[in-house]
């Protein structure tokens, strides 16, 4: 169950088209919180979810968390409709919105050689979530990205696209990040202003 607080912001200035939405071949389910036993009860819903839109003809891929790295959000695009179950955070000073990705802090040089040009211009952090697996907690440290790495890296979209993202407070604040998706060609955006509990 989703809390109150569900917002969606839609691009159609027009209005809700129920035939274009239908006519999506493409949904990817991208589950960043699939290491924390925290979240397990979810897995059902997931794969409810995949199950319907596999049988209503589209083609279902699943992303796990150590998957769903940096690299695989430049290139979400690829996909009609995306489901994002993950974490997010809202700074409130810089107003700005970060969503974690599956992309675990790594040894410090070659991570930062990798991704220092990412940091340089403010377009994401590093982030800490506690972890729960096999009954063991774990502080682990993932990296976030915001609206600015959405402007600068992400591809544009081709096709008419709906996200719904489930992190907790995307649309805090403002609406920037849902704007920043909206600019790439997505038609939809749905999200939390505060937070959501599951």
């Amino acid at each position: 169950n989703y809390g109150p607080q569900g917002l969606c912001w839609d691009y159609d200035e027009e209005g809700y088209n129920e035939h274009e939405y239908m006519e999506k071949k493409s949904l990817v389910i991208v589950n960043q919180v699939s290491n924390d036993d925290k979240y397990s009860n979810i897995l059902g819903g997931i794969n409810t979810l995949s199950s319907e839109f596999d049988a209503a003809g589209f083609n279902v891929s699943y992303v796990s968390s150590g998957a769903a790295t940096l690299n695989f959000f430049k290139s979400i695009a690829q996909y009609d409709m995306c489901f994002l179950v993950t974490h997010g955070t809202y700074d409130s000073v810089n107003k700005l919105h970060y969503i974690l990705t599956g992309e675990e802090y790594g040894e410090y040089n070659r991570w930062m050689d990798d991704y220092y040009r990412y940091f340089e211009d403010n377009s994401v952090t590093l982030n800490t979530v506690v972890e729960n697996n096999n009954g063991m907690s774990a502080t682990k440290t993932y990296l976030a990205f915001n609206e600015n790495f959405v402007n600068k890296y992400i591809l544009s979209y081709s096709n008419s696209t709906i996200l719904y993202n489930t992190a907790c407070q995307s649309m805090a604040g403002n609406i920037s990040l849902a704007e920043a998706f909206i600019s790439k060609g997505i038609d939809t955006y749905c999200g939390y202003d505060i937070s959501n509990h599951t």
